[in-house]
């Protein structure tokens, strides 16, 4: 059977106290280069289950919540005269959550495989640097239950290393040990850090001589790779009752990463 939710939008605020203009980091350049040439979307996307008595509410402010936090998540790309890409950093604004509601006689087992098929599409799906936001989210309800959350983020401002400090903030695992420094650089410290002589400076030869240079320098792109996502257990589960979906995140392998922890 074909299951058509009836869709609808859950508008949330974020505002954090980072904002302004920048130079892209060598990480957004390099994403920038492997889009070109593959065509691929190369989105972070994936889907979890929420924990029981989880309101559509609860779950969309979560987002809000972390879109505030981190700097990284508020990007947006511009032009200058010249035509070349630079960042943006907000202050503030709006994302709109996606609400699939399904039939209360929709079958639990179809709901779900809807749910994998759609985080599947979503991997695919591009953002679009310079009108979307980074981060997309979609919450699937069921006979007035929030089960899951499907969740895609642009791989331009986040890597497989962030994610693991994120999905804590939605609910999912539980946060990593932090070492080094206390508070990370965000985007637009690493972006001006990168663009000045120090890391050149520490680099060496390998930004201060030889044919490539730093803010060009890339790794080629791969298959996207898919793991577990700690925290949620899989399971089958049975008509009737809602299905435990095997939760994964998924992001390209070995383009480069964003550069970017959290922030």
């Amino acid at each position: 059977m074909s299951l058509q939710p009836a869709e609808s939008r859950l508008v949330v605020p974020f505002a954090g106290s980072v904002s302004g203009q920048g130079p892209l980091t060598w990480g957004e350049k390099a994403l920038l280069q492997d889009q070109r040439e593959t065509g691929w979307a190369l989105n972070a996307t994936g889907a979890q289950n929420l924990a029981p008595g989880t309101t559509v509410e609860q779950a969309a402010g979560r987002l809000g919540r972390l879109i505030s936090n981190q700097p990284a998540l508020r990007v947006r790309l511009a032009d200058d005269e010249h035509g070349d890409p630079y960042q943006t950093v907000a202050a503030s604004g709006e994302v709109a959550v996606e609400v699939l509601d399904f039939a209360d006689d929709d079958d639990p087992v179809d709901v779900a495989k809807y749910t994998e098929r759609l985080w599947q599409d979503w991997l695919i799906d591009p953002i679009d640097h310079y009108r979307d936001w980074p981060s997309r989210m979609g919450i699937v309800r069921h006979r007035g239950q929030a089960l899951y959350q499907v969740l895609s983020f642009n791989h331009l401002v986040i890597d497989g290393a962030s994610m693991t400090y994120l999905m804590p903030e939605l609910g999912v695992g539980k946060p990593p040990a932090r070492s080094g420094r206390s508070t990370p650089m965000n985007i637009l410290e690493l972006a001006d850090y990168e663009h000045s002589e120090a890391p050149r400076r520490s680099a060496g030869g390998l930004c201060g001589s030889g044919s490539r240079n730093c803010a060009t320098s890339r790794r080629p792109p791969s298959a996207n790779r898919c793991m577990p996502v700690a925290g949620w257990a899989a399971g089958t589960g049975t008509a009737g009752s809602p299905r435990r979906l095997p939760s994964r995140r998924c992001w390209p392998s070995r383009s480069a990463p964003a550069g970017t922890s959290p922030g």
